[in-house]
């Protein structure tokens, strides 16, 4: 990865705040204070960011050259907590699940994460993960290195049709017996609908 040409500088935040809402302006020190926490207290710097549409992603050095990632969902008033908590065990339960199930597919580990924005130590849902490095795909590639992209997708969506559940849902992952099972959606107003027996009932 190379933050000097895809991320932005941090000290260019409080112009992106202010542009999209939805994000705490104290958000790189609260992130850069809870990654040290999370990591026994080992000093740590934000350096760059990015964004998507509902998340804000901070690059996270650590004094030992160790880098996480940081994913932090946007506030919503119009998007219910219940939701953003959903989506976010939902996320690190499905990463944790294919890590374990797809040994040979590159899945970042998660090193912590908190899904209740209400309660969250930098008063959002995140997940702290695992830098992978990559390279940007565009259209400069050659034949053969075109080929060999189309081999890797194909193999990973091959492996990915092998994974099986006996309902329609999201996973999660149970925080007593850390074991996985499909539990229910959480629409933008809180309600849960799901999990469904079959196709047709998730699609009435």
């Amino acid at each position: 990865m190379n933050p000097e040409s895809d991320w932005k500088k941090v000290d260019e935040f409080d112009a992106f705040v202010h542009a999209k809402k939805g994000f705490n302006q104290n958000l790189p020190s609260l992130v850069q204070r809870t990654a040290s926490q999370a990591r026994n207290n080992t000093r740590c710097t934000v350096s760059h960011f990015t964004s998507g549409v509902f998340n804000v992603v901070f690059r996270v050095i650590f004094d030992d050259n160790v880098v996480w990632v940081s994913r932090v969902h946007k506030n919503d008033q119009d998007v219910s907590p219940l939701c953003v908590k959903s989506k976010i065990d939902s996320t690190v339960a499905t990463m944790r699940y294919m890590k374990l199930k797809l040994p040979s597919v590159s899945v970042p580990e998660i090193y912590a994460s908190e899904s209740d924005p209400e309660t969250s130590a930098i008063k959002a849902a995140f997940i702290f993960m695992e830098q992978l490095e990559g390279s940007k795909v565009d259209a400069s590639l050659s034949p053969e290195d075109e080929c060999a992209v189309y081999k890797q997708l194909a193999s990973v969506t091959w492996q990915l049709s092998g994974l099986c559940f006996p309902k329609i849902g999201r996973l999660y992952q149970s925080a007593s017996t850390n074991e996985f099972y499909v539990g229910p959606f959480v629409d933008k107003q809180g309600c849960e609908y799901g999990p469904f027996d079959t196709s047709v009932e998730f699609h009435l």
